[in-house]
């Protein structure tokens, strides 16, 4: 019996284009793993790279501060107070930046139910400025009932509350600010207000200040007045002093500053 073997055909059949196809599809997936692997690589680097350059960057800072505490150690707290000080004096500046178009009114007799907006508005026609509605941000009372307005420019206590105002542009707000101590008489009987325990009192205009400046300018005032100084006033913000005509203006900004003008040892 003979035995035939005949060559392999269909499905396992071997076709060496096939073969050749698959080959080169298999090596371009090879490729692009790799040149994916490569990128991933080049990220990992990177990112490797940036986070040493962080720790050196944290490692720099921790020596600053090791550094900052050996000073501070071996020179005391001085500098320290010193900066605290700045920077609490740079942010008491930026705030007053920030109130630089109100006003604060004193020894403004209060009534229930009064309509501040009216009364600011009358007020700025009796001296002479003309302003309307959409010229008002807002105003409004603030602080206790009861409290004093020795603090906020008047030299009188006045039960009735302060009035802040926030005018919609800083020249107007100057420009009430002339009249007023043009008119320096202004009272409640001048602008229709018939409360009769303060007719005949004084109405106080003047910029508004931050709660610092208003303890200051207190003070400064005080001083002044112990010490037979004549001038004592506010302009944008910043406080000064003088002693007399064709003496030197102070600028105070600081309790440190009121010290060293009026030679005060100690101020509390």
């Amino acid at each position: 019996m003979s035995l035939h073997v005949a060559g392999l055909s269909g499905p396992e059949a071997s076709h060496p284009e096939e073969d050749e196809n698959e080959m080169r599809a298999m090596r371009r997936e090879i490729a692009e793993y790799m040149g994916e692997l490569r990128r991933e690589m080049v990220e990992l680097r990177t990112s490797i790279s940036g986070f040493g350059l962080r720790l050196d960057s944290i490692e720099r800072r921790l020596d600053v501060l090791e550094q900052n505490k050996v000073m501070t150690n071996t020179k005391g707290t001085a500098e320290l107070e010193s900066t605290i000080a700045q920077l609490k004096m740079e942010l008491n500046e930026r705030d007053q930046e920030a109130l630089s178009s109100d006003l604060d009114i004193g020894c403004l007799p209060e009534e229930k139910g009064e309509n501040v907006y009216q009364i600011v508005t009358v007020l700025a026609a009796k001296l002479g400025v003309k302003i309307e509605g959409r010229d008002i941000v807002f105003a409004e009372r603030v602080g206790g009932v009861g409290m004093s307005n020795a603090v906020s420019g008047s030299e009188i206590t006045e039960r009735s509350r302060r009035v802040v105002v926030r005018l919609a542009r800083r020249n107007l707000r100057d420009e009430i600010l002339q009249a007023a101590r043009v008119r320096r008489n202004l009272t409640a009987s001048d602008i229709g207000l018939v409360s009769p325990s303060a007719l005949s009192r004084r109405i106080y205009i003047n910029e508004r200040l931050t709660r610092l400046n208003r303890y200051l300018f207190y003070k400064v005032r005080e001083e002044c007045r112990k010490r037979n100084w004549r001038y004592s006033w506010t302009k944008r913000g910043r406080i000064f002093a003088r002693q007399s005509d064709g003496k030197q203006a102070f600028l105070i900004r600081s309790e440190n500053d009121l010290a060293r003008v009026f030679e005060i040892s100690n101020v509390t």
